[in-house]
């Protein structure tokens, strides 16, 4: 039987309001024990099995729809001829999580 075995998938830097100019290091692996790592600089490190990164993907995928949403009504409120626009019409969704830290 083979050993445990960590696989190098992709890095890459993002902005951070944190990290200032130099932004957050994001380093992804998977292992032989079937689960994804991701490790944000050197402080922090998820990790998950296939569903629970298939959640966190449908989860940005939501954000970045939203912050889209939010750019396309921002436009065309700012193109508007309306002295005072409606404004956008959105409801932040604030699921109950199963294992929420307030109900610690």
């Amino acid at each position: 039987m083979a050993g445990y075995e960590k696989i190098h998938v992709c890095d890459d830097v993002i902005e951070n309001e944190s990290s200032g100019e130099r932004g957050l290091d994001v380093s992804v692996y998977v292992d032989t024990l079937g689960k994804v790592i991701i490790e944000f600089g050197s402080s922090m490190t998820v990790r998950t099995d296939w569903s629970g990164a298939q959640a966190l993907a449908l989860l940005m995928e939501d954000a970045i729809g939203t912050l889209d949403e939010m750019q396309d009504n921002a436009a065309a409120v700012a193109n508007s001829d309306e002295p005072y626009p409606i404004a956008p019409d959105f409801q932040v969704k604030a699921p109950k999580l199963q294992n929420d830290p307030v109900d610690w």
